[in-house]
This record gives C-alpha cells, structure tokens and sequence, in this order.
C-alpha cells in the first residue's frame, strides 16, 4: 500500500542533515509545538489562537507532526513523521509526509456509484439517450474522483517544502529557544 501511495505522490520522504545536537534541537522543536494527537481530526479548534503552528507528539527517538488549522484557513492535513539519528556531531532528520486521506475518497465513491446507477437506469428509461449523457457522467466521475486526488498531492507538496524550512529554521545556531 505505502509503494502504491508513493507512485501516486501521496506519500514522500525528506533526509535533512542539521548542525545541532539532539537535545537542543528536540527543546526547539518543543516549543514549536502543541502537544496533542497530530491527526487531522483531533479537534484542535478550541486552541487557533495559540501563537505555536505545529500540533502533535514528540519523543527523543522523532515526532509526529502537522500544521494547525487556523480560522478561516485552508491549511494541508499531511502529517510528518520523523525520526533522529546523530552521527559525527550532526543531527539527521528522516521524515515521511503522508498525505492520504481515506476520508476524502468517500465523495467520489458515492459518485461514481452514482454514475453506475444512472448509466444502468438509462437503457431502461430512454434507450438511444445513453449515447448523449454517458460523456457527461464520464467527466463528473472524473471531476469527483481527482479532485480529492490533487488536493492530497498538493498537501504532501506543500508539506515537503514547509517542514524542511521549519526544520532548517529550528537548527539555527543563533536562535534561542523559541517564544512562547
């Protein structure tokens, strides 16, 4: 499943290399974030108005994170999750962003049982007209299924280039721990 995801770039991977020990940067790390279930149903409306943009865990082994929803903001749903190793004095991040959501695949499913429906009801109802709307049901079935399709991808996208930013950000040498 996580091979077909990652044909679908649905699932990506990031390997960061920071110049900073394991301690300082999971302190950091710590005051980016809210600690909480980091999935994307967990409910962290009651707190938009917290200055930190991360949710999720975090222990000495690696993280699971994704960006708070602000109000009246579209932000992705993708998840990262990560994990630490040190080696010669450096900290290596490797990362996964999942950005499937089975969720969002409810709505085409029930489209395209619509367009089974229809296209079955058709030849009973009109017989000949089914030549005509079969073209239509075939673009709404397509319309349905990917757009969900390329809101997940984008997310992961997105993702990929926000968490590396943040990261980089958090291993600043001359950056004190972060305001909270």
């Amino acid at each position: 499943m996580k091979k077909v995801l990652q044909n679908l770039k649905l699932v990506d991977s990031l390997t960061v290399s920071l110049p900073v020990t394991r301690s300082t940067f999971i302190n950091r790390l710590s005051a980016a974030v809210e600690m909480g279930d980091p999935t994307p149903f967990s409910g962290d409306v009651a707190n938009i108005f917290d200055k930190k943009e991360w949710f999720g865990k975090i222990d000495i082994n690696g993280f699971k994170i994704r960006r708070k929803f602000g109000m009246f903001e579209q932000r992705n749903k993708a998840v990262v999750t990560g994990s630490f190793s040190d080696a010669n004095g450096k900290l290596t991040i490797e990362a996964e962003i999942n950005g499937f959501n089975p969720v969002l695949f409810i709505g085409p499913l029930i489209g395209i049982c619509i367009i089974i429906f229809f296209a079955s009801v058709f030849p009973l109802i009109g017989g000949d007209k089914i030549p005509y709307s079969l073209p239509g049901l075939v673009f709404f079935g397509v319309v349905i299924a990917g757009g969900p399709y390329i809101v997940m991808r984008r997310s992961v996208s997105r993702m990929k280039y926000e968490i590396g930013r943040e990261l980089v950000y958090l291993a600043n040498e001359n950056k004190d721990i972060i305001d909270t």
